[in-house]
């Protein structure tokens, strides 16, 4: 099958964030034998202007997606969070392509605004949605005749490279990095629970807070086998006010975080 997947390539950050879910798609597809075309959406349109005006890279980049699609004739093009592609440029593809099948996959909390009108964007215009969270919070992405699908966080074994359960006296007992620096109030479980740990006799190597910095690129692999344990403290709180998420929106989801470590084969604690 010819796969045009769409997703942001993270190429700014020159191999930083390698592991990102969407190169594990793209590694998937291909060990099953497809012929797949990536298009970082993100990296079109940031090429196309050296003035970084927004609204010109964005009309490049969709110009470039019709021609892709021209070109390539996929058989299925998946978006992995294309958020440079507009609704008529999916439009025009299924005119081009009348027996393509789309699908969109979303890896982040479905309770932020700005995530919510992000996949909403595209739900008309796609066959199907997969997104990390399961249950009844999906239904407000519901349409007649669409699929809204749990898709749990990817593994992908050569980039989760780490045997974790084969070693020996690692340095640490417990390992956990934080993706923000900015806006955490202390009593957010992602920050107190480590230091809870730290205070209580536990050697957690941290990052990301506390005025450590974020752990990214190969070392972050690297650091992970320095330690026995991995935390897992996924978001809860809605972004300002602090309100906890409907249950119904945390259901089954995990930060990408647990793919890293369950992948590695780290012993994992995570939260419900």
């Amino acid at each position: 099958m010819r796969i045009l997947l769409v997703g942001n390539g993270n190429l700014k950050h020159r191999g930083e964030r390698y592991y990102d879910q969407c190169a594990k798609l793209f590694n998937g597809f291909v060990r099953n034998g497809h012929n797949v075309f990536f298009l970082s959406d993100r990296d079109v349109a940031r090429s196309a202007t050296f003035l970084k005006i927004k609204k010109i890279g964005i009309k490049y980049c969709n110009k470039y997606f019709i021609d892709v699609c021209k070109n390539f004739k996929p058989e299925l093009i998946l978006f992995y969070h294309a958020d440079m592609i507009n609704p008529e440029s999916i439009f025009e593809a299924r005119r081009i392509l009348p027996n393509v099948k789309i699908a969109q996959f979303n890896v982040d909390i479905i309770f932020n605004p700005h995530n919510i009108e992000r996949i909403s964007s595209k739900l008309d215009y796609v066959d199907a949605t997969f997104i990390t969270t399961a249950g009844t919070g999906l239904k407000k992405f519901s349409r007649p005749n669409k699929i809204v699908s749990f898709l749990p966080n990817i593994v992908d074994s050569s980039i989760e490279w780490p045997q974790c359960f084969k070693l020996e006296n690692q340095e640490n007992d417990m390992f956990w990095a934080l993706r923000a620096l900015k806006n955490f109030r202390e009593d957010d479980r992602r920050i107190s629970y480590p230091l809870y740990l730290q205070a209580n006799g536990v050697k957690i190597d941290f990052h990301g807070m506390k005025g450590k910095p974020l752990l990214y690129d190969a070392r972050y692999f690297e650091t992970i086998t320095k330690s026995k344990m991995g935390l897992n403290l996924s978001q809860v709180w809605t972004r300002g006010n602090y309100n906890k998420a409907a249950e119904e929106d945390l259901y089954l989801y995990s930060s990408d975080r647990i793919s890293h470590y369950m992948g590695s084969g780290l012993l994992t604690f995570t939260t419900t």
